[in-house]
């Protein structure tokens, strides 16, 4: 692939995540820190009707976010999209969409380098 095949695609790309701002009035962001795929899977099919998910670069979004003048208070956004994201296009509630991905959450077994999200108490 030449570097502006590369740029065409990222162009078309932005355009994309541009136009799915547009059209959905809400814009959520969910980090994808320590998500399994199978996890993933299950959150596309509980969403599938309501929502458009995509997983793509931070700074894709950024850009897209700099081209839409009539939603300023987007820009707001940009300090939170550090690591991997997962941007989901939606008309629901903000939230009933926060809802729906709290209660998606799933507890996994713990992996070494793993921090943990509750405090670990062990008996002595």
């Amino acid at each position: 692939m030449t570097l502006r095949q590369v740029a065409s695609e990222k162009t078309k790309e932005v355009e994309e995540i541009e136009d799915l701002i547009k059209q959905y009035s809400v814009l959520g962001v969910a980090s994808l820190q320590k998500v399994r795929a199978p996890q993933l899977q299950e959150l596309r099919r509980k969403l599938a009707d309501s929502a458009q998910l995509r997983v793509t670069k931070n700074t894709i979004v950024k850009r897209a976010i700099g081209k839409c003048k009539d939603k300023p208070r987007l820009e707001s956004l940009e300090e939170h999209l550090t690591g991997t994201n997962i941007f989901l296009f939606t008309n629901l509630n903000p939230f009933k969409l926060a809802l729906l991905l709290h209660k998606s959450r799933v507890k996994t077994t713990a992996k070494a380098g793993d921090t943990a999200a509750e405090d670990v108490i062990v008996p002595a």
